[in-house]
């Protein structure tokens, strides 16, 4: 058929290149076309106009589609402790590694506390001298109270000497007062006046040196009790400072043992911070302990997803096949 029009068109008058090379594509693709509709009518069986055609109807509604969502997690520990020195030191020995599975009570390291062990020492040699201070404190305080006793005992003293002196005077001057009169009658000589008034003097001398010494007497009294009140408060920081030394010694001890790391559970370890010659200081870790056999998932969820995450609700982990294929294999 191609030959047959190949020669129509060579008896036609003579085209451009480009138009008989259209001309030719169109008549093939209709030539194409009519022969896909034929063998299409040939397999195509014939439906007949008066045969029914089924079709199925629904209601459509909504109902939830459960979507598979993949988290990564991490596998670790429910317990787990990072262990920390709590005093200064040069790390002298650290006897595990990773991955040592180590018992409850273990020596895992070893600090130097020589400087911690020349503090005990001093604060034990401070515990006998603050043990002295006390005892003087204690004697001065016995003085400063004997020193008192006997200051009220002159106060005493000089109180009577005063009421005894004030008594005399009274009768001094009643007897000094008559001489006088007596004299300006010529009864008596100017000696007994005389008398009179040098016994009047000598009273009045008595009672103001009765009150110097009762005034001296009360002033020593107060010294007295001022030096008590100062023994007494020697006596209690004399005693604080043995309490201190004493309370120092406890601390140093604790120190002392703290210079040695143990394990407080049975577990692995998983990490070492530190090695052997190193520095360690309060706080500063050591290595981590993980109780072995208590393993979690801990997985961080968007937050799109909290509201579809339920109490109970049943979580595939590749982990647990991991683990439960792996102990079917040993």
């Amino acid at each position: 058929m191609i030959d047959v029009l190949t020669q129509r068109i060579g008896a036609w008058p003579r085209l451009p290149r480009w138009s008989a090379l259209a001309l030719l594509l169109a008549v093939s693709s209709g030539a194409a076309w009519w022969v896909f509709n034929l063998r299409l009518s040939r397999e195509t069986p014939m439906v007949a106009a008066h045969s029914p055609m089924v079709v199925k109807t629904a209601i459509a509604t909504r109902q939830p589609i459960a979507i598979d969502r993949i988290l990564t997690g991490t596998v670790e520990s429910s317990e787990s402790v990072t262990l920390t020195s709590r005093v200064m030191g040069q790390i002298r020995q650290l006897t595990v590694r990773e991955g040592d599975i180590v018992q409850a009570g273990q020596r895992i390291a070893e600090i130097d506390v020589r400087d911690i062990q020349a503090q005990q020492q001093q604060a034990t040699a401070a515990i006998p001298q603050a043990q002295s201070a006390v005892s003087i404190a204690h004697s001065a305080k016995l003085t400063a109270q004997a020193q008192k006793s006997q200051a009220q005992a002159r106060v005493q003293e000089a109180q009577a000497q005063l009421t005894e002196a004030q008594a005399e005077l009274a009768d001094a001057q009643l007897y000094q007062q008559r001489m006088v009169m007596l004299r300006l009658e010529g009864a008596v000589s100017q000696s007994r006046l005389d008398e009179a008034n040098t016994r009047l003097s000598v009273i009045q001398a008595r009672i103001s040196q009765a009150k110097a010494g009762l005034t001296q007497s009360r002033t020593t009294v107060k010294q007295a009790q001022a030096a008590v009140v100062q023994a007494q408060a020697q006596i209690r920081q004399a005693q604080a400072q043995v309490e201190q030394a004493q309370a120092q010694v406890k601390q140093t001890q604790a120190n002392l043992d703290y210079g040695t790391v143990i394990a407080p559970f049975t577990g692995v370890i998983t990490h070492k911070y530190t090695e052997v010659g190193a520095m360690a200081g309060p706080g500063e870790s050591i290595v981590k302990l993980e109780r072995s056999g208590h393993l979690r998932l801990s997985v961080d969820a968007p937050e799109s997803l909290v509201g579809q995450i339920q109490r109970g609700q049943s979580v595939l982990s590749l982990f647990y096949h991991f683990r439960q294929r792996e102990s079917q294999d040993a």
